[in-house]
């Protein structure tokens, strides 16, 4: 079973060195929809690399990501392909021309 205790002085440390690093955690809700992200966030979004190692990026955890190296912002949902057969598609690397394309439902 997986402890979920909150534990109020490990929570204000983390808070403060969250503060200290200029990093900013999106909310649920701005993941699930990125109309809801600040356009300053968006703005930074676009001066910083997909894989780069930057607090911001954060906000690309969504299926709604544009898949860019460089720059992208949010658009239609994004997908994984997998061979037919294929019983985890998001785990699969497989790109053949026989491919199917899935995607997440929305909810």
């Amino acid at each position: 079973m997986i402890d979920l205790t909150i534990y109020p002085d490990r929570l204000a440390r983390a808070v403060k060195r969250a503060r200290e690093r200029n990093i900013i955690i999106p909310t649920f809700a701005q993941q699930r929809n990125p109309a809801l992200i600040p356009d300053k966030i968006k703005a930074e979004l676009k001066s910083i690399g997909l894989w780069d190692v930057n607090p911001r990026n954060l906000f690309r955890i969504t299926w709604h990501n544009e898949p860019v190296p460089f720059g992208g912002g949010f658009g239609g949902r994004a997908t994984c392909s997998a061979s037919p057969g294929t019983t985890n598609p998001c785990r699969s690397a497989a790109g053949s021309a026989a491919s199917t394309t899935w995607s997440c439902p929305r909810r």
